[in-house]
């Protein structure tokens, strides 16, 4: 947790920001410490968009989520483009910006000037993962994963955001968010 209000922008084209936003809102809560985020969904597209899965859904446009200390998460997902998905994580101390598909990272602290930094990152896979949460839910039986009730609180009002705003596009009430 950071005591600097923190600002993160993830903006690609066609990145799935539907099915893929709950990681960053995630990613989002861990780096502020705050699981109470108000959702803005006014920035979605006026268009839903088809998922490479049947049955479910994708969005473009914007989604943005703030909290009560003033950290600011924003998201964007130009469908129909190909531009690089780009993270961007900063602070009143420091900055980062990532390519995760490259693997490249550059850094940037107050205390060195701003100086830009270059580094080489690689982010496993899920299935690289698994087996150690596993093994560690075994030894222990505990886990450093995310409380079911802490995702719920922090998924719950993007999920509801969706609903509304698919509900105000097709015209038709939804009571289970059609994404993976």
């Amino acid at each position: 947790k950071s005591d600097n209000n923190i600002f993160m922008r993830v903006e690609g084209g066609d990145w799935g920001l539907a099915s893929n936003s709950i990681h960053m809102l995630d990613l989002f809560a861990f780096l502020t410490g705050e699981t109470q985020l108000a959702i803005d969904a006014s920035g979605l597209d006026v268009k839903i968009y088809r998922s490479k899965r049947k049955d479910f859904i994708e969005l473009g446009g914007r989604l943005e989520a703030s909290s009560n200390r003033g950290d600011h998460l924003i998201l964007i997902d130009e469908k129909k483009s190909r531009k690089a998905t780009l993270q961007q994580v900063a602070s009143d101390n420091y900055r980062y910006f990532i390519n995760q598909s490259k693997g490249k990272v550059v850094c940037c602290h107050k205390k060195n000037g701003w100086k830009k930094k270059e580094g080489v990152f690689s982010a496993p896979q899920q299935s690289e993962l698994t087996h150690l949460i596993v093994q560690q839910i075994m030894d222990s039986g505990e886990s450093y994963l995310t409380s079911l009730k802490e995702s719920f609180l922090l998924h719950k009002p993007m999920l509801d955001a969706f609903n509304t705003h698919l509900t105000s596009v097709v015209g038709k009430k939804y009571e289970v968010c059609p994404i993976t």
